[in-house]
């Protein structure tokens, strides 16, 4: 059995069982962005946030837990998807696509994203994880960007103006971040004072930097989740190295009256 098949049965198996909560969708106008710079007598947080790691699709539900702000889907691509997303990188003319699809077809993503039928096994992995996120929260359409990249999308540590992102690397290195007790929220934005992460003091150590794995499914909890401001996930984009590239998914909660 594949690992889409096994995924997609452990998934809606949760379901059945009422094992995934729900949440009332949260329209966001302007759509998804970067909070602005957190100033020094609103950056020390008493509250405890932590990451949860789990090797099942279950790590969906744990975003529900108020101390999590990151949970980890540690799932392993099967090889033909790996060779597929190799050679979607090959291709001529993808950068990226960014599109608010209705939860009618998701199912049908090949039809609505350029040249992605041509890669089954990819077009039916992000299927099945816009498929997941939307179910999570009820959603009646998700925000979707796959992008193609050469270069640091995001190089310095920040914070999304979100409710909740879900993001995957398929290919190439993945997305960095920052433990909630490691960081000073104060050397945010403007708060660095026009110093690098690593001179600001936004964390003590290099090795406080973590990261997530190709193939690992992460949920990202951003300013916006209630109940999570000054709390969002510190985390950036890795960098690239010449001659390299990288492909990631991000979703995002979305209307479909957007």
């Amino acid at each position: 059995m594949s690992s889409v098949n096994v995924a997609q049965k452990a998934f809606h198996g949760a379901v059945d069982q009422n094992n995934l909560p729900r949440v009332t969708p949260v329209h966001v106008v302007g759509g998804a962005g970067i909070a602005p710079s957190i100033q020094p007598d609103r950056a020390a947080s008493p509250v405890s946030r932590r990451a949860a790691f789990t090797p099942t699709p279950d790590a969906f539900a744990d975003i529900y837990e108020d101390e999590v702000h990151l949970s980890i889907w540690q799932r392993r691509l099967e090889p033909a998807l790996i060779e597929e997303c190799a050679a979607f990188l090959n291709q001529k003319g993808f950068n990226s696509h960014r599109l608010v699809v209705p939860k009618v077809k998701i199912q049908n993503l090949g039809d609505v994203i350029p040249g992605l039928d041509a890669f089954p096994n990819l077009c039916a992995d992000i299927e099945l994880l816009a498929d997941m996120f939307t179910c999570l929260f009820d959603l009646s359409a998700i925000g979707i960007r796959l992008s193609v990249l050469s270069d640091t999308m995001c190089p310095r540590f920040h914070v999304d103006r979100v409710p909740c992102r879900l993001i995957t690397t398929y290919s190439g290195v993945a997305t960095e971040w920052l433990p909630h007790d490691q960081l000073d929220r104060t050397k945010l934005g403007a708060g660095s004072g026009g110093l690098s992460d690593a001179e600001s003091g936004l964390y003590p150590f290099t090795q406080s930097i973590q990261s997530l794995a190709a193939g690992e499914v992460a949920l990202l909890k951003g300013e916006l989740w209630a109940g999570n401001e000054g709390a969002g996930l510190v985390h950036r984009s890795p960098a690239v190295e010449p001659g390299s590239q990288r492909l990631i998914l991000t979703f995002d909660i979305a209307s479909s009256d957007d």
